[in-house]
């Protein structure tokens, strides 16, 4: 790890350039994560087996077993994310996380849409 390390700087030791390049890299990924939830989250809600399948996966014990599953992708994503130095590989794993996300979500915007839609 320390070979891996020596040839890197330091955020605060870089130039002004480095800096600004860093961080419209780093939030233009975070926007391209966000639009890509909106996206899955779309197309899910979309489906009323999908929708009925996960509101079902919230009672109970099942919720236990979503839970655990987010916490396999999440793991799973994150490894792999630190594990190669393929792009393609990285930027699939973080695809994989998004879906997690707006999977785990699909019950909370169902009921949020369902509350809203029947106060109008």
């Amino acid at each position: 790890m320390e070979n891996t390390l020596r040839n890197k700087t330091l955020l605060i030791e870089a130039t002004d350039q480095v800096r600004v390049d860093f961080y419209k890299k780093t939030y233009s990924h975070v926007a391209a994560g966000v639009l890509l939830f909106v996206l899955f989250e779309y197309v899910l809600l979309q489906s009323e087996m999908i929708v009925n399948f996960m509101m079902t996966m919230t009672q109970g014990w099942r919720w236990l077993i979503m839970l655990g599953g987010f916490m396999f992708v999440t793991n799973y994503a994150e490894s792999t994310v630190l594990k190669t130095a393929d792009k393609n590989t990285q930027y699939l794993a973080a695809a994989l996380y998004v879906f997690a996300q707006a999977i785990i979500f699909v019950p909370l915007l169902y009921i949020a849409i369902f509350y809203t839609e029947s106060a109008d």
